[in-house]
């Protein structure tokens, strides 16, 4: 048996209706909120393709350099003292000056050293005097010899004429044995006389030499006392600049105490020491033999810097090393050789900045610092690749990154060179990420910014690289957000 209650079958009803209802309620948020979703998550794959600028790899020539700081000094630069003392009569050049070798830069008081030389002279003329007294005593002494030479054999030849007789006769000679002594002494006395002009003779002869002798010193006198009139001049030793004077007129003067500074602006040389673990690369390039059988080092070059002269260059070269290294610093000590341009001249005293080059990559392939990555001891480069799939959907301003990992060489202060762990890995003109995030991966699509690539970082300046790199941030940061 059924029974049919008409209030029950309508709250049934009415219960049915509002469950139903209910679901429809219930059902239509979420269907709007998965509505709103779906353009949000289109959102987030868009803000996940980062922007990037790139740069393209180069080659060109790198050095590597040392920097140092030096004073400039004359390679000839002397105090010049006097030769004697007195007092300054006469001040010749300046400071500044440009003097030649020998020139007069000063002169003292000489006129007791110009008497003296007049009195040698004088001494000298009298020696001159008597010699020629003496040659003629010579000649007389000379002629004197001769006649008591003649006498002499004059003597002897009577004398063996009258023994001849005496000796022949046979009852009475002619000549008595009285008159053959009396010609025997004559003949003796003649003898002697002829050795005493010989004797004669040679004292002459013998004066003549010592008057010579005499003569030479008198002309040895005469220079030294000439020398002591020069030596009342200051003069310029070699050709160069006078850079500084301490003397006045009416100085006393003396030996002791210099009265200029003479320098050569010409050849100016820098002296600066550098530890001992960087010798080998000062004497490492060897470039032949010399005279000797030893090696020669290739001279380093150098450019350099001076405070006076901003904007502008100057070339060198390193010209010795020394051969010993200081025990107590232990450093070796270098000089360096740099000249002045036609637009700025250097001077003895001048700060320089110097950059030694003392190596040299001529094909080096570089990229900017800013695009050389660091993990650690690992150095890295995100190459940009084509990313066709992504280009033909979005434009060709998408790429994939693809990282490449490299070795560090020299650097400079824009750029560095790198060296691909994998030969072939990078080639001249491939495009790196020189600015992006800094979690960029690889194998991730990033957007080319318009202004890249570039091979000129004047192009980026501070504010170009903050906007781009916050525009990269913040999209990172709202992808971690998502």
């Amino acid at each position: 048996m059924r029974f049919h209650h008409p209030s029950l079958s309508g709250s049934l009803g009415s219960l049915l209706l509002s469950c139903g209802l209910g679901c429809l309620v219930a059902c239509a948020p979420q269907s709007a909120a998965a509505d709103t979703q779906e353009p949000e998550t289109r959102g987030v794959q868009k803000r996940d393709i980062l922007p990037v600028r790139t740069a393209v790899i180069e080659i060109r020539e790198m050095l590597r350099t040392l920097e140092t700081t030096s004073k400039l000094e004359s390679e000839f630069e002397i105090q010049v003292f006097p030769r004697s003392g007195g007092v300054a009569v006469a001040i010749m050049v300046e400071e500044g000056d440009h003097v030649l070798a020998n020139q007069t830069l000063a002169k003292l008081d000489d006129r007791d050293e110009v008497l003296a030389a007049r009195d040698s002279e004088v001494a000298l003329e009298e020696a001159k005097t008597t010699l020629e007294l003496l040659k003629l005593s010579v000649e007389d002494a000379a002629e004197m010899r001769l006649s008591a030479g003649s006498a002499a054999r004059q003597a002897e030849r009577d004398y063996e004429r009258d023994r001849r007789l005496v000796e022949e006769a046979e009852v009475a000679s002619p000549v008595s044995e009285q008159a053959l002594e009396g010609k025997l002494l004559a003949r003796d006395q003649a003898r002697h006389d002829e050795a005493q002009r010989e004797i004669g003779l040679r004292r002459a002869s013998a004066q003549v030499r010592a008057q010579e002798n005499a003569i030479a010193r008198a002309s040895v006198a005469c220079e030294r006392a000439q020398l002591a009139v020069s030596y009342k001049e200051i003069r310029a030793p070699f050709e160069g600049v006078i850079a500084q004077r301490n003397i006045r007129a009416g100085d006393m003067v003396s030996a002791a105490a210099a009265v200029y500074v003479l320098t050569d602006v010409e050849n100016l040389r820098a002296i600066f020491t550098r530890p001992q673990e960087e010798l080998e690369l000062f004497t490492h390039k060897k470039i032949g033999t010399n005279g000797d059988g030893g090696s020669e080092t290739e001279r380093l070059e150098i450019t350099a810097t001076a405070e006076a002269f901003s904007g502008h260059e100057f070339r060198g070269q390193v010209e010795r090393i020394s051969p010993t290294i200081e025990a107590a610093s232990g450093q070796f000590r270098v000089t360096a050789r740099i000249s002045s341009n036609e637009q700025a001249r250097l001077l003895p005293g001048m700060l320089m900045r110097m950059r030694i080059v003392t190596d040299r990559h001529p094909e080096a392939m570089v990229v900017p610092k800013r695009a050389l990555r660091r993990e650690g001891a690992r150095r890295y480069v995100l190459k940009v690749e084509e990313d066709a799939e992504g280009a033909s959907d979005e434009g060709s301003d998408l790429r994939i990154l693809k990282r490449v990992n490299v070795a560090e060489s020299f650097s400079d202060e824009d750029y560095v060179e790198i060296l691909p762990i994998e030969e072939g890995a990078l080639q001249r003109g491939d495009e790196v990420v020189f600015i992006g995030s800094r979690d960029l991966i690889e194998g991730q699509t990033v957007r080319i910014d318009p202004g890249a690539p570039s091979t000129d970082l004047e192009a980026f300046d501070t504010e170009t690289q903050q906007e781009v790199d916050g525009l990269a941030d913040d999209a990172a940061s709202d992808v971690e957000k998502d």
